[in-house]
């Protein structure tokens, strides 16, 4: 989604052919001086991955991480054989699996510039970029061993308790959407316009009863109709094809079209009996769950709802 930056510097940049005829005698003494290609040594903080976070208690790191230590030594592990076949040396040592993978992940839980990171862990601007990019690539492989499609035995078992707190049987899951902000608007399409007036790209996301998400799909533009997306999603054939066990369901706000396989309530006439209210009650008691999913997901990691497509 987030293409990679490249920045190259090159001498029609900084000059027209015309002016190197013209001015010759006086350009290329500048461009052969060595300290033109020399970049500044920038004083940064050293030591930091290699000696204040091994001693960062459990609570600290979580604090700072957004993630247990157990949960990061998971994620590097499931990453690792990935990102360690990425060595851009440059005339220095490689930076460690571990390393990469942190500075990613303290870049999507805090509100910190790229900029601000690289001082932190004595790095450069580029390099941090690239271990940012490596890393959500890295993550994006491993998406299917992780967001899976609960099988009939987890079926019955979400709906258990979806049935213990709303008294409604059958239910596998609660579908909902959410904005990604992007801090332009990609080609200048209005199209990424959301109606709240900022430029955004949808996310429709399926959470079980424990806050898991169980199927994503990220990429409409913001403005599109959250049925829209739903019709055009990889699990919307997949539920046509009856993907769910007889009786067993998902729910959605009336956002959603009503099908066999999703549930949502009675539209709002005004003449809607008890019996109707109770149920879209019951309902909206239960959808409340994917809303502290999604919420929970953004105040974890703030930067990973921000982008800039290019």
């Amino acid at each position: 989604m987030v293409d990679k930056i490249g920045l190259v510097i090159t001498v029609d940049y900084f000059l027209e052919e015309d002016d190197v005829e013209e001015d010759e005698d006086d350009v290329f003494p500048f461009l052969l001086d060595s300290r033109f290609f020399r970049r500044e040594n920038v004083p940064s903080v050293q030591s930091f991955f290699e000696e204040v976070v091994p001693r960062l208690s459990s609570n600290d790191f979580e604090r700072h991480f957004r993630l247990t230590k157990e949960t990061f030594n998971r994620i590097l592990q499931e990453i690792e054989p990935n990102i360690s076949k990425i060595v851009r040396t440059m005339g220095k040592q490689p930076i460690v699996p571990k390393k990469r993978t942190m500075i990613c992940i303290w870049y999507l839980c805090n509100n910190t510039s790229m900029r601000e990171i690289a001082l932190l862990f004595g790095l450069s601007q580029s390099t941090v970029f690239e271990c940012i990019h490596d890393v959500c690539e890295a993550l994006c492989s491993i998406r299917s061993r992780v967001i899976t499609w609960p099988d009939l035995q987890r079926q019955q078992e979400i709906s258990e308790h979806f049935e213990a707190e709303c008294k409604i049987p059958g239910i596998a899951g609660i579908i909902d959407g959410t904005h990604i902000t992007l801090t332009n608007v990609p080609f200048e399409d209005t199209d990424y316009i959301n109606r709240k007036g900022y430029p955004s790209i949808q996310l429709q996301v399926i959470v079980d009863h424990m806050l898991l998400i169980t199927n994503s799909f990220v990429g409409w533009p913001g403005c599109t109709h959250d049925s829209r997306v739903f019709r055009n999603s990889p699990i919307y054939e997949e539920l046509e094809n009856a993907m769910l066990y007889p009786n067993i369901f998902i729910i959605g706000d009336s956002a959603y079209p009503l099908k066999p396989y999703l549930i949502t309530p009675f539209r709002d006439n005004g003449r809607l009996t008890a019996a109707q209210r109770h149920f879209n009650r019951k309902l909206s008691t239960s959808r409340q769950t994917v809303e502290r999913g999604i919420g929970l997901l953004k105040v974890s990691f703030q930067e990973a709802y921000k982008f800039t497509l290019f």
